[in-house]
């Protein structure tokens, strides 16, 4: 059998333990730091400024999908399979993500103007979001650079730095009574205090000038002819993440969204924790993949083992902590977020999981299966909020999300034949999660690569 790649004590140890690290450090505190300014700017606003900020920017997270262009894992692998070419990726890749965004933008403002019933301030607050999409494409290209080399610690410190910058920006404009708009705007000028910092260290570290960076019409179509399919999945996937507070917006009004949004964006906090993880690995993923199959898919399932362990920990941890965060942080007016935040903690395995199974989609190139089981995942979605809002409101937006991340990142992969191993994995992972156990040892020891 051939033997894998090896890896050195330092590429093993350091380059996954101590990428994943940075990560995690770097979104534990992004995330607490968030945080914190959420629960500020959440107690001043009030749930119905709060819910028109929350909405707005749900609806801008579904127009921005249309920059990504499916485009996010393709570049990391396609700039770890060709280190001679980078400038020709890169340029290629911020083309077409600066044209998808820039339509992003322009068809969010359409939406802000063509709906009926948008206050003054929600229309302003489109305007804000307007210039967070067109923002958003130069940090992200930098970002997939340093994730494709595992020097995941340049665009951890340009994170924490323009988070850190904006969030007190957004405190001291609501210190200083300047209101919801200020907090949009605010929040846009996070994605360029990023890029700023992201630039002169991608620079520093050997990264091809943008004056170098090449756009290629053959490349561009060979990336579109793999990426339509994940972006497509990607739009479905966005769907069910934000159709509930969209419909509960029209139906519920947004003073309901700002409630809602509270217990969203506590489960949100902790998705770092696998998006960390799974990009740490997945370069040394695709390298096993062309080694042998049976190492990769060794990793693989002990990966999802991992990622399951750490899921049940974290459904557990806001089991016990989360009433007393949301009161904490939140206060009375946000008491009725504590139900709806342990509602949509039970998808947490799905979600975690999901992280795993996107890159396996990448790597065995089975673009379409993204596509079918985010589709499916969306539907159930939808169908479940138009049946259950108007009867259950939050409550019932929270189970269709459950029901929706179930769907998508589990259940429906059972009735694929492509990826029945896949959900045979993920089903070992689920109810023997201790599994991980030994592959972390192993990991400690320098001997996983």
């Amino acid at each position: 059998m051939t033997q894998p790649p090896k890896t050195s004590p330092q590429r093993g140890l350091k380059g996954y333990l101590g990428n994943s690290a940075w990560l995690m450090g770097d979104s534990l505190m992004t995330n607490f730091f968030t945080f914190v300014v959420l629960a500020f700017v959440a107690r001043y606003l009030g749930p119905e400024e709060y819910g028109a900020y929350a909405y707005v920017f749900s609806i801008a997270q579904l127009f921005a999908v249309l920059g990504q262009m499916g485009l996010d894992g393709l570049l990391t692998r396609d700039l770890v399979e060709n280190p001679q070419d980078q400038a020709g990726v890169l340029g290629t890749a911020g083309g077409l993500r600066f044209l998808g965004y820039a339509l992003g933008a322009v068809l969010c403002l359409i939406y802000a103007f063509a709906m009926p019933g948008h206050t003054a301030t929600e229309l302003w607050l489109f305007a804000s979001a307007f210039v967070f999409i067109l923002l958003t494409p130069g940090p992200m290209i930098l970002e997939n650079w340093f994730r494709s080399r595992l020097e995941a610690r340049y665009s951890s410190i340009a994170r924490m730095t323009g988070t850190l910058i904006s969030g007190l920006l957004k405190i001291g404009m609501v210190v200083v009574g300047m209101g919801v708009v200020a907090v949009g705007f605010a929040q846009a000028a996070s994605v360029l205090f990023i890029f700023l910092v992201s630039l002169p260290l991608f620079l520093s570290r050997g990264g091809p000038s943008p004056r170098q960076w090449r756009f290629s019409s053959e490349r561009a179509r060979g990336m579109l002819n793999e990426s339509w399919l994940v972006f497509l999945g990607s739009i479905m996937a966005m769907i069910y993440l934000r159709t509930g507070q969209v419909m509960l917006r029209w139906w519920e009004g947004a003073e309901v969204v700002g409630i809602y949004s509270i217990a969203a964006r506590m489960s949100e906090v902790f998705y770092f924790i696998p998006a960390a993880l799974v990009t740490t690995f997945f370069p040394r993923l695709i390298q096993l993949k062309k080694v042998s199959d049976d190492i990769f898919n060794d990793r693989l399932q002990s990966l999802f083992a991992l990622l399951a362990l750490l899921a049940y920990a974290t459904l557990i941890g806001i089991f016990l902590l989360g009433p007393f965060l949301i009161n904490l942080a939140f206060g009375a007016d946000y008491a009725a977020a504590v139900p709806i935040l342990m509602v949509q903690m039970l998808a947490m395995p799905f979600i975690f999981q999901r992280y795993a199974f996107s890159r396996w989609i990448l790597i065995e190139r089975c673009v379409k299966i993204s596509v079918m089981t985010q589709g499916a995942g969306a539907v159930v979605n939808v169908l479940l909020n138009l049946i259950l809002i108007p009867r259950y409101g939050m409550m019932g937006a929270a189970v269709a999300a459950v029901f929706s991340y179930a769907c998508a990142s589990y259940f429906a992969l059972y009735f694929i034949p492509r990826t029945r191993p896949v959900f045979m994995m993920m089903t070992r992972a689920l109810f023997m999660p201790w599994k991980a156990l030994s592959f972390v040892r192993a990991l400690k020891s320098g001997k996983a690569g």
